[in-house]
């Protein structure tokens, strides 16, 4: 459902998960009405089986109970159903930059959205998401106008793994290795301590990677990405990112084709992110290379 997102603009990105929850509630409400009606006309049976005498008043109240309760079940369970879709949908939406790559029609579509909803403010997902999608687009000055209301006065205090792990990355990103380190020492604590999430372990063994490249550790790098480059749960935007980073190991290490393959594989769907100066440029060089070799 996220690739219908991709050739929209923010506005009728926007448009059209309106759409798509609208139809969802009119769903949920026909579905609620079916169920009332089903169970008020099975009532509606029993009263008169119970003044024709074909049943008596104790297998009456039984049955009674008994379809209320079906009542309050079949509502519960059509509530149920409703978050989980409200959630489906909102993780769609997010896809324009965990999976379409595109953080800036994600920020501009969140926003409009924020802008249309009833309430007007941004919940505390929502501003963790735009800091995350302006953090990709190495915005930092906006990424920390949203990530700034958000910072724990207690750092090892939070309970917010998440928050804990957008905020390792922001330090770390911005070259504040004090902050940066109290919030790894953070992850690694709920890491030791078993207390710890896939996100956890992506984050400690991203900030990792970075600093392996940055230290010229090729092969350390190279094998925590092996970790999560074809998982599953890993998204589209970070298998891409590391797509470049080995891109950027195999041509400072003078592997030509391995450089050109990861490189071209990043640009396939990361061409929007900041990165893609850079990767073009390193294949602009490589290919120039190759061209004075013949």
């Amino acid at each position: 459902m996220t690739d219908k997102y991709r050739n929209l603009s923010p506005e009728e990105c926007v448009k059209a998960r309106r759409a798509s929850m609208r139809k969802c509630f009119l769903f949920y409400i026909l579905a609620l009405v079916t169920i009332a009606i089903l169970i008020l006309r099975r009532q509606i049976t029993l009263i008169d089986w119970l003044y024709d005498y074909y049943i008596t008043e104790e297998v009456y109240n039984k049955l009674d109970a008994l379809y209320w309760h079906l009542l309050i079940l079949g509502f519960a369970v059509c509530v149920i159903v409703l978050i989980v879709v409200i959630y489906i949908h909102e993780a769609f939406f997010i896809g324009i930059m965990n999976t379409l790559c595109d953080p800036e029609k994600y920020v501009k579509a969140e926003l409009i959205r924020c802008k249309k909803s009833i309430f007007r403010r941004l919940s505390k997902r929502n501003r963790m998401n735009i800091g995350v999608a302006y953090l990709a687009m190495k915005d930092y000055e906006n990424a920390w106008n949203y990530y700034e209301g958000l910072v724990p006065a207690n750092p090892y205090q939070c309970r917010n793994k998440a928050l804990l792990c957008r905020l390792a990355g922001y330090f770390h990103d911005i070259g504040d290795d004090e902050k940066a380190a109290v919030y790894k020492t953070c992850l690694e604590g709920l890491r030791d301590s078993g207390r710890s999430n896939f996100l956890v372990e992506l984050t400690l063994d991203d900030l990792n990677i970075e600093d392996a490249i940055k230290d010229q550790r090729y092969e350390e790098a190279k094998n925590l990405i092996a970790k999560y480059i074809k998982s599953s749960r890993v998204s589209m935007y970070t298998k891409t990112v590391y797509q470049y980073y080995l891109g950027v190991i195999a041509y400072e290490t003078k592997d030509i084709p391995e450089a050109i393959f990861h490189l071209k594989a990043a640009l396939e769907i990361g061409e929007k992110l900041p990165f893609a100066e850079d990767a073009k440029a390193k294949l602009d060089d490589m290919l120039h290379m190759i061209n004075l070799s013949f």
